[in-house]
């Protein structure tokens, strides 16, 4: 009863947004508020699966003692196995190289990080030699598939935000394609630059972006004649003198690391830009409904790296932990990916990284030990990204090269923090900051949007979204502030649907209240209490 009661006053306490409404009502889909619905494994979709499991690394040699190198053996695993899970048995597993994983539906799942251990005793220098790119790319466990893009056919028609289809002038050569590239190159007006940043500011100049291109991996539903559609729309236009064209997409599917420790050395850190390269896991090149579970890094110069043709990752419960470090997540040109569950025993110069015109992308859930965070935008246009229900302390400062643009893209979204937030230094690009902040109110309709809500209902935006759009309801009401009894968004069971399959589908997840709410509720408690000692 008790908590029934603190669920309501918590909901009469939180306040919906203008741009939202309670349950989706004042939302506009291809308004200012974009959809962050298709986050995640399966497209947000669908549980992150339970590979079978299909043999024991120690089968290869592997000797979980701490002394014994076990990269032979654990590669020999990896290549030998064909389709499915590669159970880490307890013990502390050193590893003196690189894991390399290529092919799908692989997992690498341990006994849980406190009971295995994967101890990788050399950085990224030390195995390949020195090159300033490890301090931010690279990993001692790398997954990426072997081939690259090549081009398919053309398209010729344009295409504006929220659309799902385009022309194309060759429909023969999408037979039997299940996903595909979308390739745009800026013109020599820097357009695409432009657009990117919501007509508000110029792209970047770094001679890394000559030419400027954007490159986003999307699944196709159907080709009807010379007509392509896609399961999600458009981010973001598609317009002829950006040379639009789809390339094949070359990937690897169902790779997961779960439920393990990823320890380092304890080196002293070797300064920003001086890493070695001590570097977890990175995925690159064509890497698709993936996941990271489960798992704790110790000493790492960077946790974890997602990279080009990144596409519906997910990593959820990842804890942080030992010395200072550079990225504690570097999310670098990927799409429809989720972060959620994240904590922060360490610090980092960038706790947070989005960059290199990531998009679509979901950070929730975020803890730390007191430590403030930086929710780092490093540049290059980074748009349509969402950052939701952090606990911990964060802040907006951002790294990069000066010459890459703004740090952050159009309309990336900061919602229902539980702390005041100052909004970035380059909002007017359709910055959306929902929740509490150090400054007034401003809600420009092509500029930025500052709602002050010191409470925010819903206060988790991709769950609301992602329930709205599959007609899901909670576990209890469905309505702002309803019990929620799973660990992940991901997944829930269709059989929750409303009649006619419609829901509203939002989710408050609210743990502050007011003084008055705070003081009522101990008045209850205390009540509750005397009653139950005169039931004694």
């Amino acid at each position: 009863m008790l908590l029934l009661l603190l669920a309501s006053l918590n909901t009469a306490s939180a306040e919906p947004s203008q741009l939202w409404g309670k349950a989706g009502e004042l939302w506009d889909p291809v308004g200012r508020l974009p959809d962050f619905s298709y986050a995640g494994y399966g497209q947000g979709e669908n549980p992150l699966p339970n590979v079978p499991e299909k043999a024991y690394v120690t089968e290869f040699g592997a000797v979980g003692d701490g002394q014994t190198d076990n990269t032979a053996a654990f590669q020999a695993a990896i290549d030998s196995v064909d389709r499915g899970t590669i159970v880490i048995p307890a013990g502390t597993y050193r590893i003196d190289g690189q894991l390399s994983i290529q092919e799908s539906q692989l997992v690498l799942r341990g006994s849980g990080p406190s009971k295995s251990v994967l101890a990788f005793t050399h950085s990224m220098e030390d195995l390949f030699g020195p090159a300033q790119q490890w301090s931010w790319n690279g990993g001692l466990i790398d997954i990426r598939p072997p081939e690259s893009p090549e081009e398919l056919t053309a398209i010729i028609s344009d295409a504006e935000r929220g659309e799902f289809s385009v022309a194309i002038a060759d429909a023969e050569s999408l037979v039997g394609k299940d996903m595909v590239i979308l390739h745009l190159t800026d013109d020599s007006a820097g357009t695409l630059g432009r657009h990117l940043y919501a007509e508000q500011a110029e792209g970047g100049d770094c001679s890394w972006q000559d030419p400027l291109t954007l490159e986003i991996p999307l699944r196709i539903e159907s080709v009807r004649e010379d007509v392509v559609h896609f399961t999600q729309p458009f981010r973001h236009d598609i317009r002829s003198e950006w040379n639009p064209k789809f390339l094949t997409y070359p990937n690897i599917d169902t790779v997961g690391i779960e439920s393990l420790k990823i320890e380092f050395p304890e080196t002293a850190y070797a300064g920003h830009l001086n890493e070695p390269g001590y570097n977890a896991i990175f995925m690159q090149g064509g890497v698709v409904n993936s996941w990271v579970k489960n798992v704790t890094i110790v000493n790492a110069d960077n946790g974890v790296l997602t990279d080009t043709y990144s596409k519906w990752i997910t990593v959820d419960g990842l804890t942080l932990e030992g010395r200072y470090g550079h990225h504690g997540l570097n999310i670098a040109h990927t799409a429809d990916s989720l972060f959620q569950n994240l904590h922060y025993s360490s610090e980092w110069r960038h706790a947070l990284t989005v960059d290199h015109r990531s998009n679509g992308n979901v950070f929730k859930n975020i803890t730390s030990d007191g430590i403030e965070l930086s929710l780092d935008h490093h540049r290059d246009s980074p748009f349509e990204n969402l950052f939701t229900n952090p606990s911990a302390p964060t802040n907006l400062f951002n790294g990069g090269s000066d010459c890459a643009g703004y740090p952050g893209g159009a309309r990336n979204t900061f919602w229902g923090h539980q702390q005041p937030l100052v909004p970035p230094y380059w909002k007017h690009i359709q910055t959306n900051l929902i929740g509490p902040t150090t400054v007034e109110e401003s809600l420009t309709p092509d500029r930025e949007w500052i709602e002050p809500l010191d409470s925010v209902s819903p206060r988790d935006l991709h769950k609301a979204q992602l329930y709205n759009r599959m007609g899901w309801v909670l576990e209890d009401t469905g309505e702002p502030g309803g019990a929620d009894t799973s660990a992940s968004d991901t997944g829930a069971s269709k059989d929750r649907q409303l009649p006619g399959g419609s829901g509203n589908g939002s989710g408050c997840g609210c743990s502050s209240t007011s003084a008055p709410t705070t003081a009522l509720a101990g008045w209850l408690i205390l009540l509750i209490a005397g009653r139950r000692s005169e039931r004694r």
